[in-house]
């Protein structure tokens, strides 16, 4: 094992609190009425920006060397768990094809017993049609009743293993699964909006084209210039 030491050092946070509540009492503090007001706002508006962008810096500063630690050790172990991750996933691979030819095998075991079965009630039910008594029909008939498939092996289970069956879905046309769903209001949970494509959108087309569903509203943005 090979150790790593991190040494960080971190200013006191009641300064940077204290630091911060100022802040807060500026801004309730700002009421802008005149020309005056305005050019008073932004003047602390830029200096907290500019004060943000150090506090942020500072900050950088001692968590760098954390994330560049983070990231040798995740270095470290990644291509290891990755390459036993693959090796899992093809032993799954192999798990999962074999045993889905033992469910096929079996199920095509079943449907052959079957078939024979209806075939020996048929042709026990043919032979009644014929008896020359009816006792001996009656007897036929019972025989007949009786025959059922053959019982098929289950397939064994193996120790240390459990399987369980997914569905998976694969979407094919997008547009008239959009289409299934505005008819089929419960599958509306699969659809995720992306409402800044459209704030892009109406932003390109000056907010001059109507959405259904869709409430535009424009607000005035202040950037900051620190």
């Amino acid at each position: 094992m090979t150790t790593t030491n991190v040494t960080i050092q971190v200013p006191e946070q009641n300064q940077l609190l204290s630091e911060a509540a100022a802040a807060q009492n500026t801004a309730s503090l700002i009421i802008i009425q005149n020309e005056s007001d305005l050019q008073f706002a932004t003047e602390q508006m830029n200096g907290m920006s500019k004060r943000v962008k150090e506090l942020d810096t500072l900050r950088k500063s001692i968590t760098s060397p954390l994330d560049a630690a983070k990231k040798n050790v995740m270095a470290l172990f990644k291509p290891v768990t990755e390459s036993y991750q693959t090796a899992i996933g093809q032993i799954k691979k192999e798990i999962g094809g074999y045993i889905a030819q033992k469910e096929r095998e079996a199920s095509e075991a079943r449907a052959k017993a079957e078939l024979e079965a209806a075939e020996a009630r048929k042709a026990l039910e043919a032979k009644a049609k014929e008896a020359e008594t009816p006792e001996q029909a009656e007897a036929l008939q019972e025989a007949a009743a009786l025959v059922t498939a053959e019982p098929v092996a289950k397939i064994e289970k193996t120790k240390g293993l459990s399987t369980t069956k997914v569905w998976k879905a694969k979407v094919t046309d997008e547009l008239a699964f959009l289409v299934y769903v505005a008819t089929h209001p419960e599958l509306a949970q699969c659809v995720e909006i992306n409402v800044h494509a459209i704030e892009r959108f109406v932003t390109a087309t000056g907010g001059t084209i109507t959405i259904p569903g869709i409430e535009l509203t424009q607000e005035i943005r202040v950037s900051s210039r620190s």
